[in-house]
This record gives C-alpha cells, structure tokens and sequence, in this order.
C-alpha cells in the first residue's frame, strides 16, 4: 500500500534552483547545436545553389542524423527546468529561455523514475524536466509536488 504523505504546509515562496555554471554550460550547448542546425542548412541552400549538391542519400542521412541529435540532446536542454519556485498558489517554472507559472490545478503528471535522472511534470500545454541531480533540495521539492497533487496525478 502506498501512502499519501502529509499535506507540506508552508506560507513563503520556496526557490530550488541548479548552480550557474550548470546552466551557463547548457546555454554554450543549446547555441551550439542550434548553430549545428542552421549551417547545415546553409550549407545545403549554398551547395544546391553552386549546383554542387550531395547525394539525396547523403542529404537524407546528414538530416537523420541531426534530427536525433536534436530530440536525444537539444529538447531535454530546452525543456529541462533551471528553477523552480513554489508558492501556495502556483509552480513557477523556469527553463533556460522561458519561464511559466502554473497553478497547482493544471498539472497534469509528477513521474519520478529510479534509474533516469529526469523528473517529469506535465501540464496542459508543455512537459518540463526537473534534473534530480543538478536542482539542490530536489527531495523536499518532489514531496511537495506529491502533497499537492491527487494520488493519481503522482507516479513515483
């Protein structure tokens, strides 16, 4: 049987967030792999223009290959959460280029797995990822999620 823990009670805005450098270092990767995509591109756009164009089949693969480096490395550095800030009322969430405030009603999903370091948290919208290793204090934050959702909102 899996118990409910207690309801956390608390009055003031609580802030978890992961150190600067960490951050910093995903910004470098994001600008890096976003340039990765753009020159390939150009590249592509100068060649077909010159009339020295690749293969179909070289094109195809260079695409391929850039398309699963931007779902496997470029989505969880978009999407993973750098600070969270919790009030009564609503989860703030802020990614590396957006920050968005979320009632406690929208969420939707906390899922939290033993072997992945990621965090899940969805709401109607968007999905964000909560690093369990980088945000400090990621415990008590989990417990929180989980008091204020209902238990089937929460997969631990």
């Amino acid at each position: 049987m899996s118990s409910k823990p207690e309801q956390f009670s608390f009055e003031d805005k609580r802030v978890f967030s992961r150190q600067l450098w960490k951050t910093i270092l995903r910004v470098f990767f994001a600008i890096i792999i976003i340039m990765l995509n753009i020159t390939s591109v150009m590249s592509d756009i100068e060649r077909h223009g010159k009339n020295l164009g690749l293969s179909w089949q070289q094109e195809v693969c260079m695409y391929l290959f850039l398309l699963f480096i931007d779902i496997t490395i470029l989505v969880p550095i978009l999407m993973e959460v750098q600070r969270v800030e919790v009030t009564p009322e609503k989860l703030t969430l802020r990614t590396l280029f957006f920050q968005r405030a979320v009632d406690w009603k929208d969420i939707t999903l906390f899922k939290q797995w033993r072997f992945i370091v990621y965090a899940l948290l969805r709401t109607p919208r968007c999905f964000y990822l909560i690093n369990r290793r980088d945000i400090k204090g990621f415990a008590e934050l989990a417990q929180i999620i989980d008091s204020r959702l209902p238990p089937d909102k929460t997969q631990s």
